[in-house]
């Protein structure tokens, strides 16, 4: 490229004012180039630039659940799950892997959907739709991961697995739980820890899971 085109575009060190008193850097990648690097000389001395394109982007949402009206609504339209999560769909494309708080137990039909006004059990079909708009993982420890008691935590963990959702957070033995949650995302390794303050239930006490769990 000529010396210019480098260091204008490429680089993209441009003075902000006379003489480079202050100078910006934006480097570009254009045509397919995974990596930038160099060094534009000035009247101040040599201004190092470079940009990285093996980058990856992980993004986190708040709260993944579903109240007893979207629950009554989607069942009432008979409209898939997928719906609820369109609004976002094009946002959590952006990401090369997406961290949602499940908070939700998916504790099957044989539990009683959600109900209650804090005390939540949703289909596994949301779950399902959630994965299908680009939640990639699902963080479990949060203060609704009992509401179904210990039955509906293990079968969210199972129900999980089946979907092909990466989850951590609750586990079904102590030997997963103490094994790190690790995930290698754009050839870079990434370790994901999930905790809760407790686990209320609908009346506001606290279940606690032995040691063991």
């Amino acid at each position: 490229f000529p010396a210019w085109y480098e260091a204008h575009v490429l680089l993209g060190v441009r003075p902000t004012k006379p003489g480079y008193a202050a100078y910006e850097r934006k480097p570009r990648l254009l045509g397919g180039m995974k990596r930038v690097s160099g060094r534009v000389m000035t009247p101040r001395g040599p201004v190092f630039s470079s940009l990285d394109g093996r980058f990856v982007k992980i993004s986190f949402t708040g709260d993944i659940m579903c109240l007893k009206e979207q629950l009554k609504a989607v069942e009432a339209a008979k409209v898939p799950w997928e719906s609820v999560f369109e609004p976002v769909r094009r946002v959590l494309a952006g990401s090369d892997y997406v961290v949602g708080n499940l908070e939700t137990p998916l504790a099957g039909p044989e539990a009683g959907y959600t109900s209650a006004d804090a005390r939540f059990n949703t289909p596994d079909a949301f779950a399902a739709a959630a994965k299908a708009c680009g939640i990639t993982c699902a963080d479990t420890a949060n203060n609704h991961c009992m509401d179904m008691k210990e039955a509906g935590l293990d079968r969210t963990v199972r129900t999980l697995d089946r979907l092909g959702l990466d989850h951590f957070g609750t586990y079904l033995a102590k030997e997963a739980a103490d094994a790190p949650f690790v995930r290698t995302v754009g050839g870079v390794r990434f370790a994901f820890v999930g905790a809760t303050y407790g686990t209320a239930t609908e009346w506001g006490d606290i279940q606690i899971l032995p040691p063991e769990r």
